[in-house]
């Protein structure tokens, strides 16, 4: 077992319980108001543990995109019996997973875009697999916008990065989304340790 497939092993199996108490009082909520009503082809960028499945609705036909296939170990496990959910082991940018032009009516990334190693070529795959009246539903942590917790984001983040996985604490993503061709059709910020964000965005210029 490489050093790497031991890493992503032991994330893979502490990662639920890590998350479980902000989970249970946060996110599970904010997931269930995002995602409920979703219907159509939907992408799940992301998928992890599947943290998000049982939020979807029973119209939804959901695509859940994991490249640590550790982590869909526990996902499989979570997979609603009535839910139309198919896993696919890959990750952004990614031939396997370069899905046909304007293929979704969604695309879910909830924590995820922190951990994308080019978050720029995401949103350019975003908006191609999008449909033209389809929407980007986003929960992410984001750099403070206070100057020194944003620093101190900056300071710790080279030792954040090698102890989760890949995850960086000081990305814009709240700006990369609209920079990328995104506006915004809601948007809400709030704070769990960090500054976060969540949201529902669309292709600029598009209609619905």
């Amino acid at each position: 077992m490489t050093l790497g497939t031991w890493y992503s092993t032991i994330f893979a199996r502490i990662y639920d319980p890590f998350m479980h108490k902000v989970e249970e009082k946060i996110f599970a909520h904010k997931r269930h108001s995002l995602l409920h009503q979703l219907s159509g082809q939907i992408l799940d960028v992301g998928s992890g543990t599947g943290a998000n499945f049982a939020h979807f609705s029973n119209q939804a036909k959901v695509t859940a995109l994991e490249p640590n296939k550790k982590m869909m170990v526990f996902a499989q496990a979570k997979l609603p019996v009535e839910a139309e959910i198919k896993l696919v082991l890959g990750g952004i940018g990614n031939s396997v997973t370069d899905f046909e032009e304007n293929a979704f009516d969604y695309i879910v990334s909830t924590l995820v875009l922190c951990t994308i190693p080019n978050p720029e070529l995401a949103f350019t795959h975003f908006k191609k697999w999008l449909k033209p009246n389809g929407k980007l539903i986003l929960i992410e942590h984001i750099r403070s916008h206070n100057h020194v917790t944003g620093i101190a984001q900056d300071v710790i983040n080279p030792f954040w990065k090698l102890a989760a996985d890949g995850c960086n604490l000081n990305r814009n993503t709240d700006q990369m989304v609209k920079d990328a061709g995104f506006e915004v059709r809601s948007e809400n910020y709030f704070h769990v340790g960090f500054k976060w964000f969540e949201g529902t965005y669309q292709i600029a210029n598009s209609k619905g």
